[in-house]
């Protein structure tokens, strides 16, 4: 089943408010999806591995 989730994109994990998931370029370079103060796996139902499209707003 596909989802589609509206995330935004964001410089740190604290730029959005608790609870609230954002997506984050890592210190590797690899763009994160996570819940700030929270577990994006868990919340999204998500696991390692999983396949993730990413568009640009507006598309």
């Amino acid at each position: 089943m596909r989802k589609r989730i509206l995330i935004p994109m964001a410089g740190y994990y604290q730029a959005v408010p608790k609870g609230r998931t954002v997506a984050v370029v890592g210190s590797a370079g690899i763009p994160e999806i996570a819940i700030n103060g929270g577990s994006a796996a868990r919340t999204l139902g998500l696991k390692r591995g999983d396949p993730v499209v990413v568009e640009p707003a507006g598309s």
